[in-house]
């Protein structure tokens, strides 16, 4: 897979088909590379394989791997990555400085704009 400069590469994962089904759509219609796992598992091979990944979209509550324990993980893998947060539930504020991450988080059900601009604020 070849890392386009001007085409953020953002691993999306969610345990819900039909929403990394929506998010891969929103994403690649602003010219986002949407890299989909269903699981933090599967997230986690995707890092494993040095797989070049701008952005860690998650959700929170997952089988398995929850979406922070992916995030941890993560950020071993890949220091630089920014990480968004995403849930149907509402989150405590503390939650944000898990061991020093850096990270955002986004209330769903969200439009596909205010992803799109949250993205960008993350990304910046």
């Amino acid at each position: 897979m070849t890392h386009k400069k001007n085409r953020p590469t953002v691993l999306v994962v969610d345990n819900d088909p039909a929403i990394l089904n929506l998010l891969k759509e929103i994403l690649s219609a602003y010219e986002y590379l949407p890299i989909l796992a269903s699981n933090g598992e599967e997230a986690l091979e995707i890092a494993l394989k040095k797989t070049p990944i701008d952005l860690l979209l998650t959700d929170i509550k997952m089988p398995g791997i929850s979406g922070i324990a992916l995030a941890k993980q993560f950020s071993i893998l890949y220091p630089e990555v920014k990480i968004l947060f995403m849930s149907a539930f509402t989150l405590p504020s503390t939650l944000y400085s898990i061991s020093g991450i850096k990270m955002s988080f986004l209330q769903k059900p969200f439009r596909p704009t205010t992803l799109i601009s949250q993205l960008k604020t993350v990304m910046s």
